[in-house]
């Protein structure tokens, strides 16, 4: 063995054994991490790693930078074939040529590949140092990985010319030919350039090697295990907490030892792309939180414990890291407070990061477990514990609902059906009453037995829930189980998506089974049988429409408001934020009971934007979106209707 195979065995050997201390340090947080239990089967996830992974289909909402890392990642890979290759040379002592037939194929897709990652990376260059594109921090770390990059593949391509011009490298390879002819000519007998060229190699990949565990491209290693593994769970759902554990002494997230190797698993695999902030309707309006920033201050904390742990000086129940707070003193409560709970950065991220289930855990820890509670927030809990409802009114708005639209009362003993549930907004607020009322008067004028719970109807929990006092949700969803199971109720009906999504995805981890539609839904059924009909204008009038997020997004409805919509003449002009990418009102997560203090108030940004469209009015198929739009249109001196999609119906004339 001469000296330089020697050293660059050694070298090769160092680097492994480097990298892998290191990454068996950040694994050491994971043996502190609860149980996550991986549900569903195998093909669909293995598909998710197709899509996401090997096509990229996330990425590819931003043209640009999804072309620019599709061209990197899949470059490399083919890259890496030739880097082993590479090492298995200068492992075993070897000096044989590839073999041809390998080569004939490898040289120019190798070549090419080389191309387009240097061209990929001068991109990605160009859009954070030379756009300086917002959601994009300018740090060192993007930029000594990308030239790192930029140097390993230069190095292939210097190599690769070195091998042509001594004829070590067959196969058609044009870079290769261009620096051969131009860069290397005067200099083909300079034996020790071989070397060089090698060494750069050698040191590049290994250094790129080593510097991924202290970097965020660490993501490498865990996104796709993160894709793989994500919950099947629907994103508007939260997991119950077992308040019959009576050894337990705190609730929701409190520290990082209360994490799943899961909610672990999303701080490593963030790339720090900044697209959840982007969509982040707090972040967008100048508020504190930043879901970028949250999963990059838990990956910090979690690095705090694997360094506590390699330095071998305490015990788990002794480290300050792994048992520091992580609600008020890693995560600031403004920015918890912040979230709206809409999902949009969930949606956005490209490698599955679900930040709802780090920030609701970390607010039931704030309300069940520090009693750190807002003054509004307590307002709101004081409201549903006592008189049903977060603004704490009397129900009498309940007690006359049914008389107001001419329907069954289930309180006063009637039997349909169908259960509309009124819900809290529309009991309480004059607009959002009045678009239920029309709801149910449809209804029954299609000939379906519908009516309400009256007396006997709650809020269903769900603000108390988002705002983490999960001890009132469950009690509330209790109570309105059993009176809803005691009355004999199977098809519920609601105007509230928030309503629509606990009945249909919360209640039955409760017990509480029940056929649930959306008024969206159940009023295109009757349009489709024609037991509705559309009230069509006599002029083209356009309209626009704001997707509510837990209809929406966390529930994937988008189709029936559209058909409505459609159906009843208009030219559906959609904003720019839209479907998917629908921008918040700001009422979600019990922010419709907590004052806006800083930036810009959520529903006026969303308010401006459909203002802008120039659509005739804007629909929309919630109460909670009905009531903050209406504010915020009148808030940016507009005069766009503001109006709900069952305003949009009438019922045939009956015959006697």
């Amino acid at each position: 063995m001469n000296s330089y195979h020697l050293f660059f065995l050694l070298t090769v050997i160092f680097s492994l054994l480097w990298f892998g201390l290191l990454v068996l340090e950040k694994g050491y947080v994971l043996s502190l991490a609860k149980p996550y239990r991986v549900e569903g089967p195998v093909l669909p996830r293995a598909g998710d790693i197709v899509t996401e992974v090997g096509l990229h289909t996330k990425l590819f909402r931003d043209r640009y930078s999804g072309l620019a890392h599709f061209l990197i990642f899949w470059g490399f890979i083919v890259l890496t074939i030739n880097t082993l290759w590479f090492l298995w040379q200068g492992v075993w002592m070897s000096h044989a040529p590839m073999p041809g037939w390998l080569a004939v194929w490898l040289t120019p897709v190798d070549d090419i590949s080389a191309g387009l990652v240097i061209l990929a990376s001068l991109m990605a260059l160009f859009k954070r140092y030379g756009m300086r594109t917002p959601r994009l921090k300018r740090n060192a770390d993007a930029a000594v990985i990308l030239l790192l990059i930029i140097v390993i593949v230069l190095a292939d391509l210097f190599r690769e010319a070195w091998g042509l011009s001594h004829h070590l490298v067959s196969g058609y390879a044009p870079l290769g030919q261009w620096i051969w002819h131009h860069l290397l000519a005067s200099y083909t007998h300079t034996p020790s350039l071989g070397l060089a060229f090698n060494a750069v190699k050698l040191f590049a990949e290994l250094g790129f090697l080593v510097y991924l565990p202290y970097s965020k491209h660490f993501h490498l290693v865990v996104a796709p295990f993160n894709v793989f593994l994500r919950p099947k769970k629907l994103s508007g759902t939260i997991i119950p907490i077992d308040f019959t554990d009576e050894d337990a002494d705190h609730y929701g997230l409190s520290t990082v030892r209360d994490m799943t190797w899961k909610d672990m698993m999303d701080p490593y695999s963030c790339v720090q792309c900044g697209r959840c902030d982007d969509a982040c309707p707090a972040h967008q309006t100048g508020k504190v939180l930043s879901p970028m920033q949250l999963m990059i201050d838990l990956r910090h904390q979690m690095d705090r414990v694997s360094r506590e742990a390699a330095g071998g000086t305490a015990s788990v129940d002794e480290m300050a890291a792994a048992n520091q707070t992580l609600a008020g003193e890693v995560i600031s409560e403004e920015a918890l407070w912040d979230c709206t709970t809409c999902g949009a950065c969930i949606h956005a991220c490209p490698v599955d990061n679900n930040h709802l289930d780090k920030i609701i855990p970390m607010r039931q820890d704030l309300v069940l477990t520090q009693g750190q509670v807002p003054t509004d927030v307590n307002r709101a809990f004081r409201g549903m514990e006592g008189a049903g409802n977060p603004w704490g009114l009397p129900e009498e708005g309940r007690y006359t609902f049914a008389e107001e639209a001419g329907v069954k009362d289930v309180s006063k003993g009637d039997k349909p059906e169908v259960i509309y549930w009124v819900g809290c907004a529309a009991s309480f607020d004059p607009r959002a009453r009045s678009a239920a009322i029309r709801t149910v008067q449809l209804m029954r004028d299609a000939g379906v037995d519908v009516g309400v719970m009256g007396r006997l109807e709650r809020c269903t929990g769900d603000p108390a829930r988002r705002m983490g006092q999960e001890y009132l949700f469950q009690s509330m969803a209790a109570q309105n189980i059993e009176t809803l199971q005691e009355a004999g109720v199977t098809t519920i009906v609601t105007c509230c998506p928030h309503g629509f999504n606990t009945f249909a995805n919360e209640y039955p981890a409760l017990g509480g089974n029940f056929k649930v539609y959306h008024h969206s839904q159940f009023l295109q059924e009757l349009l489709n049988e024609g037991r509705l009909r559309p009230i069509k204008p006599d002029d083209t009038l356009s309209a626009t429409y704001h997707d509510p997020c837990y209809l929406g997004r966390h529930n994937g409805i988008y189709d029936a408001p559209r058909d409505i919509i459609s159906g009843s003449g208009l030219e559906l002009k959609e904003m720019p934020r839209h479907r998917e990418n629908g921008f918040c009102c700001g009422a979600g997560g019990g922010r419709m009971w907590m004052e806006e203090r800083t930036g810009t108030r959520i529903n006026r940004n969303r308010s401006r934007e459909a203002l802008d469209v120039g659509a005739d009015q804007l629909i929309t198929g919630c109460p909670y979106c009905l009531i903050m739009l209406t504010d915020g249109v009148t808030e940016e001196s507009g005069t766009l209707p503001v109006r709900d999609l069952a305003e949009l119906l009438e019922a045939p004339v009956q015959q006697d």
